[in-house]
C-alpha cells in the first residue's frame, strides 16, 4: 500500500486505492539574483514546460539577500525551466550550455526530475551553473599520472 507516499503530494486523496497519475509533488525553486541590481517593483519569475512557459504565471517571493523562491505543485516527469526578471519582456536568464538539461541548438534551459516525492532544487545564481565541489584529475590509483 502506497498511501504514506501520497501524503507528501499536493493532490493527496485518502480515499484513493489506485494511483491514477494525478499526484503532484511540491517543487521548490530558489535563485540568487543579487548581482542583477533589481529595482523596487522588479519581480523574478520561473517559466517552464510545467506551466507551458507561461508569461508571469509563477512569480517568486523575495526571501532577502537577493534570494527569491517559490514552491509549486508539479507532476512527475523531467522538466525544463528558466528564470526571468519582470517576465519575458524583461531580462531572460541566459542558461550556460554546461547546465542545459536537453541539448538543443535553439534554447538552453535548466532541468529537474520529479519522481515520487517533493523536490527542493539547489539554489543557484541567475545565469550561472551551480558550483561543483568536484576536483578534476585522475582518480585511478594505478594510473601513471595519478594525482
Amino acid at each position: 500500500m502506497l498511501l504514506h507516499q501520497y501524503s507528501l503530494t499536493a493532490k493527496f486523496d485518502p480515499a484513493a486505492t489506485e494511483d491514477n497519475g494525478s499526484c503532484l509533488y511540491d517543487v521548490t525553486f530558489k535563485v540568487d539574483v543579487s548581482a542583477q541590481n533589481l529595482q523596487a517593483g522588479d519581480v523574478v519569475h520561473v517559466h517552464g514546460q510545467f506551466n507551458d512557459w507561461c508569461d508571469g504565471c509563477n512569480p517568486l517571493t523575495d526571501q532577502g539577500g537577493g534570494v527569491w523562491s517559490v514552491t509549486l505543485p508539479i507532476a512527475p516527469g523531467v522538466w525544463e525551466y528558466k528564470y526571468t526578471i519582470n517576465s519575458w519582456a524583461g531580462t531572460q536568464e541566459t542558461v550556460p550550455e554546461a547546465c542545459d538539461v536537453v541539448a538543443s541548438p535553439d534554447f538552453d534551459n535548466r532541468g529537474f526530475e520529479v519522481v515520487d516525492a517533493p523536490v527542493v532544487l539547489a539554489p543557484h545564481v541567475f545565469g550561472e551553473c551551480p558550483a561543483s565541489d568536484a576536483v578534476p584529475g585522475c582518480t585511478d590509483g594505478d594510473a601513471s599520472n595519478y594525482d
